[in-house]
């Protein structure tokens, strides 16, 4: 997994990530991945809020939105896609690789169904 760190004006570093108990906040929250594309406005704030609060629980959502806002738009780009890509890894993790071969998972347990 990437890992992003921000490091603002005044020298103070915040790390960013996403893991299923923020990843599940974001959808509490009422929003899904697909509103990153097409609610961006609303979605793409309570993204990287949500992000901010996997290592900085306490950090209010506009604290976020000003660091947000000190970075470049390339910087930005380049964190959202990375944090898409933890946002992600969460369902893959809980749900597992649906292109994985059976061996490559998991196999300290396992199912048997009976009818």
């Amino acid at each position: 997994m990437k890992k992003v760190t921000i490091t603002t004006a005044d020298g103070k570093k915040y790390t960013l990530a996403f893991n299923r108990k923020t990843a599940a906040m974001y959808n509490d929250l009422g929003y899904t991945a697909n509103d990153l594309r097409e609610k961006a406005l609303a979605a793409v704030p309570v993204f990287i809020w949500c992000a901010f609060k996997a290592n900085h629980p306490s950090i209010k959502q506009s604290k976020t939105e000003t660091i947000w806002d000190e970075l470049s738009r390339k910087s930005r780009n380049d964190v959202l896609d990375a944090l898409v890509e933890m946002y992600s890894d969460t369902y893959t993790s809980l749900l597992g690789d649906e292109n994985a071969k059976e061996d490559d998972e998991g196999n300290s347990a396992t199912v048997e169904f009976e009818e």
